[in-house]
């Protein structure tokens, strides 16, 4: 017996796939959430407002000058008193930057350390 060359099984698959899309596409809208179910949660339900994310950046370099200095954080250069995902640059020391959002302070190390105080 021959075996199918593979130019005519990737054919084969690509008009069933072709075929498999239009019939998707001609389907009914879900009337329900099929993951929401999976989470425990009635689909019906909003889910609760998260807070927002703490800082995940890393401080790479920090470059103190008479004007208050520049860091890097995660590849991103910004003066004191510029703002970084929704935190301001607050202070900037030789080896670390307190970054600030409300009344919530991180500090970021050049070692990698993060500490926060809200």
């Amino acid at each position: 017996m021959k075996r199918p060359r593979p130019a005519v099984i990737v054919s084969a698959l690509a008009i069933a796939a072709t075929g498999f899309v239009t019939d998707a596409a001609a389907m009914e809208p879900l009337r329900f959430d099929p993951f929401g179910l999976l989470l425990g949660a009635p689909a019906s339900e909003t889910p609760p407002e998260e807070p927002p994310p703490r800082f995940g950046g890393r401080l790479l370099m920090t470059l103190r000058d008479g004007q208050g200095g520049l860091v890097n954080i995660g590849g991103r250069t910004v003066a004191l008193g510029e703002t970084i995902d929704g935190f301001r640059v607050t202070d900037i020391a030789e080896r670390a930057v307190v970054l600030t959002r409300g009344d919530e302070h991180v500090v970021l190390t050049l070692d990698g350390e993060e500490n926060t105080d809200e």
